[in-house]
């Protein structure tokens, strides 16, 4: 009979020891596994997009109480929205801002910067860092929209699978900032 309590070499019950060994092999070769993983540079879209909730194909976040952002993918002979992209297509990032009821006029001006995360965690370079949306909104008690598209071709060596484009929108006036990251599956990556 095995005794508990002396080291895990004894047990009150017996062939519990086998089993809690195991358990410990599974986690240490669970362990071993990710950082192997991590030293490849392998990761998931998850990792790339450091805390930034993705959102398939429309996502939308408040900029301030009174400027929401709306961002959607988009195809660039059709207008409609995107969820799968293949090989030639090119797609869009479609910019809204809405306006909400009852906002005083102001004018803004608002920064875009857009980059692509794949799917196996790796951030591109930065697409789009421009100033995507200025003039003056609010005043007329109505909710006002204002849009911008912009249009990329997917890199065909990116892995075949979940990509973000991810839209970081700064308001430098107000200090005000956000981030969208809109999903869509690139059918037409590397395998």
């Amino acid at each position: 009979m095995i005794r508990a309590g002396s080291g895990g070499k004894h047990s009150e019950r017996p062939g519990i020891g086998w089993f809690a060994a195991a358990i410990q092999w599974v986690r240490a070769l669970t362990f071993v596994w990710a950082l192997l993983a991590h030293a490849a540079g392998a990761g998931t879209l998850e990792d790339g997009l450091r805390g930034v909730k993705p959102t398939e194909g429309l996502g939308f976040a408040n900029l301030s109480k009174d400027l929401v952002i709306f961002a959607g993918i988009i195809n660039s002979r059709t207008g409609a929205s995107m969820l799968r992209v293949t090989r030639g297509a090119k797609l869009g990032l479609r910019v809204d801002l809405l306006m909400r009821e009852g906002a005083s006029q102001r004018r803004i001006t608002l920064r875009c910067r857009i980059w692509h995360v794949f799917g196996d965690g790796r951030r591109s370079g930065l697409l789009a860092d421009e100033i995507c949306l200025k003039g003056v909104v609010g005043g007329n008690g109505k909710n006002e929209v204002a849009g911008k598209e912009r249009w990329f071709l997917p890199d065909p060596e990116a892995p075949r699978g979940p990509t973000a484009l991810v839209l970081q929108v700064d308001e430098p006036a107000t200090g005000a900032t956000t981030t969208l990251a809109v999903t869509y599956f690139w059918a037409g990556g590397r395998r």
